[in-house]
C-alpha cells in the first residue's frame, strides 16, 4: 500500500488552489479596457465669416488639441495666430493680407477645410514725408518739411513728385524715401532752365505722361510747365497772361489754373476755375474751351451749354472721361469725350454733396477718391460713396498706384501721407 507524506499532500493541494484562484481573478476579473481611438477632426462652424486683419475668429469642432503648438489655423493658406484652445473650440486671429479663402485647421499633422472666410481690406496711414512744419529741408522721411504740397505724381519707377506750392519747388520722393528738389530755385516767378535755375509761382496740380514728362498747373504763372525726367522746365501752354483765349499753345491764356490730367491719346484737360470752365489742349498743340461757358452755375449740356462754379481740380479714366471736383457746386461732374457734362448722383457716406471738394483722382479700376473738407471719400464705379480716411488737413492732392495705394499730399499739414489697404 502507497503511503504519502502528508506535509507533500498539503503543498500540492494549496498549489492547485492557487493556480485555480489565479485562473478564476483571470477570467472573471475586470478586464482591461480597449483602446479608444480620438474623436475625429472636424470643423463645423465659425461665429464670423468676414472680417479685416486681426479678426478673432471662434472656430467649433472637434478633435483640437488643448495644446496651443499642436493646432495651426489658416486663412486662404496664410497662418493666423491660435490665442486659445478646448478640444473643441479654437480662436485665432486674422493675419494682414490673408485675402479671401477657405479656413484650414491642423493638428499634429492631420487638417479639415472649414468654411469660407472673406476678407475685407482696411486703410491703414502712414507718413512717408515731412515733419508737419513748413519748411523746404530736403532729408529723409520725417526729417524732410513741406510747406503746402498740393500735387502730386508717380512715375513708373515709383517715385513721387509733388508740387510744394508755397516753396515754389517741384520736390521728388525717392522709393526709399528721401526728399530732394526737383525743380525750382523757391523764388516765385516764370524763369525756364534746369532744375534750380527754373522758377515757378505756386505750382498746383501735377500730371505725367508715359514718357515721365510732368505738367505743373503754374497757377499764379496762368500757364501749363513741362518737367522733362532731367528736370529741364519749360513752358508748355500759356502766354503768361490772365485771360480766357483759346488757340495755339503759346497764344492761350488761362486764370490761375489748379488741375490738369492727361488722357490715353495724349490730350491734356485744365480745370480753369477763375473762368468756370474745363480747357483742353489736344495732342496737336491746340488750346480750346471743352466745357463751361465762364458762367457761375449748375447747368448740364454739351460742352458750353454746361456750366461750373470753380472747377478746381479734374483727373481722366481709360475711356476718356473726363471727371471735375466742382468745388462751389460741391458736386462731381462727368464729361464724357464727346464734351457731355452731367452731374454725378452719389449714395453713401454723402448721398447728395461734398462739402469743400478740393481734388479727384482716379485708381485703375475706375474707382474715384475724392478729399472734401478733412476726409478723402472713394466714390466706386456704382456711385456708391465710402470714407477712407478722416483727420486730413485740404489734402488738395492725391494719386493711387497700380498697387491701389493712395498717395495724399495732405496741403496744411504739410505732409505726405500712403494709404495702404491690408
Amino acid at each position: 500500500m502507497l503511503h504519502l507524506n502528508p506535509k507533500l499532500i498539503l503543498s500540492i493541494a494549496f498549489l492547485f488552489s492557487t493556480c485555480i484562484l489565479a485562473s478564476c481573478s483571470k477570467s472573471g476579473g475586470d478586464p482591461t479596457p480597449p483602446k479608444t481611438d480620438p474623436p475625429a477632426l472636424t470643423v463645423s462652424s465659425i461665429n464670423v465669416n468676414e472680417g479685416p486683419f486681426n479678426t478673432l475668429v471662434e472656430i467649433t469642432g472637434t478633435g483640437f488639441s488643448t495644446t496651443l503648438t499642436d493646432d495651426k489655423v489658416f486663412f486662404n493658406d496664410k497662418e493666423g495666430i491660435v490665442k486659445t484652445a478646448t478640444a473643441t473650440k479654437l480662436t485665432a486671429t486674422v493675419p494682414v493680407g490673408a485675402g479671401s479663402g477657405i479656413i484650414k485647421v491642423t493638428v499634429n499633422g492631420k487638417t479639415i477645410v472649414g468654411p469660407s472666410f472673406t476678407y475685407l481690406l482696411t486703410p491703414v496711414t502712414t507718413t512717408i514725408a515731412g515733419s508737419g512744419t513748413a519748411g523746404a529741408n530736403d532729408a529723409d522721411g520725417a526729417l524732410a518739411s513741406f510747406n503746402g504740397p498740393i500735387g502730386i505724381v508717380i512715375d513708373n519707377d515709383g517715385n513721387l513728385y509733388v508740387a510744394d506750392s508755397k516753396n515754389n519747388k517741384i520736390r521728388k520722393i525717392s522709393t526709399t524715401g528721401t526728399v530732394s528738389t526737383f525743380a525750382g530755385s523757391g523764388t516765385a516767378g516764370l524763369v525756364n532752365g534746369i532744375g534750380a535755375i527754373a522758377c515757378f509761382n505756386h505750382p498746383d496740380a501735377l500730371t505725367i505722361d508715359n514718357a515721365g514728362n510732368i505738367y505743373v498747373a503754374d497757377e499764379l504763372n496762368h500757364v501749363i510747365r513741362k518737367i522733362t525726367p532731367t528736370a529741364s522746365v519749360s513752358t508748355f501752354a500759356g502766354s503768361g497772361a490772365y485771360g480766357l483765349t483759346n488757340g495755339s499753345l503759346t497764344l492761350a491764356a488761362f486764370k490761375n489754373p489748379t488741375g490738369i490730367s492727361i488722357d490715353g491719346l495724349g490730350n491734356f484737360y485744365v480745370a480753369d476755375p477763375q473762368n468756370n470752365v474745363i480747357r483742353k489742349i489736344d495732342n496737336t498743340g491746340m488750346v480750346s474751351t471743352f466745357a463751361g461757358n465762364s458762367i457761375s452755375a449748375l447747368t448740364d449740356g454739351t460742352g458750353t451749354a454746361a456750366s461750373f462754379n470753380l472747377p478746381v481740380s479734374v483727373a481722366t479714366d481709360k475711356n476718356g472721361n473726363v471727371f471735375v471736383a466742382d468745388l462751389l457746386n460741391q458736386r462731381i461732374r462727368k464729361i464724357t469725350p464727346a464734351a457731355v457734362v452731367t452731374t454725378v448722383a452719389i449714395t453713401g457716406v454723402r448721398n447728395t454733396t461734398f462739402d469743400g471738394i478740393d481734388a479727384i483722382s482716379l485708381d485703375a479700376a475706375g474707382n474715384l477718391y475724392v478729399s472734401a473738407n478733412s476726409s478723402l471719400i472713394k466714390v466706386n464705379k456704382d456711385n456708391v460713396t465710402n470714407l477712407v480716411a478722416g483727420g486730413l488737413a485740404d489734402a488738395e492732392g492725391h494719386v493711387v498706384d497700380k498697387s491701389g495705394n493712395i498717395f495724399i499730399a495732405d496741403t496744411r499739414n504739410n505732409k505726405i501721407l500712403k494709404i495702404s489697404l491690408q
